[in-house]
C-alpha cells in the first residue's frame, strides 16, 4: 500500500520541466525584468520595451531614471503577483530599501509598453 501511494505522489506531482513549459509571455517578462533589475543593466531593461515606450522615453533618459530612482532601491528580494487581468500585470516587489509595485503590460510584438 506504501508503495502504491508513493507511486501515485510521483505521477501527479509537478515537475520543474512542466512548470517551465506553462509560463506565459508575462511571466517570463517579469523574470526578465527582475534578472536585468538586479544586475542594474539599464541598457538591458531598455531593450525589453516596445515602440509606444521608446517615443516617451529616449534611451538616455531612461538609463538616467534607472541610475537615480529605480536602482537605488536595492535588490528585488522577493516578489508577489497581485493581478494578472487580460495581460495587465502587477507584481508587490520588495526590494532592500523599499516594497513598491510594478505594474505593466505587453505589446503585440511582447514588448513593455506605456
Amino acid at each position: 500500500m506504501r508503495y502504491l501511494i508513493v507511486i501515485l505522489m510521483l505521477a501527479i506531482w509537478p515537475s520543474p520541466n512542466m512548470n517551465a513549459q506553462n509560463i506565459n509571455s508575462e511571466d517570463a517578462m517579469f523574470l526578465l525584468i527582475k534578472q536585468h533589475f538586479n544586475a542594474q543593466a539599464a541598457d538591458s531593461l531598455y531593450e525589453l520595451t516596445g515602440e509606444a515606450f521608446r517615443a516617451k522615453i529616449k534611451k538616455d533618459n531612461f538609463a538616467a531614471i534607472a541610475k537615480n530612482n529605480l536602482f537605488p532601491l536595492g535588490q528585488i528580494k522577493d516578489w508577489k503577483l497581485l493581478n494578472n487581468q487580460n495581460g495587465n500585470m502587477s507584481y508587490k516587489l520588495i526590494c532592500e530599501q523599499l516594497t513598491v509595485e510594478l505594474h505593466f503590460s505587453l505589446d503585440e510584438k511582447g514588448k513593455l509598453k506605456m
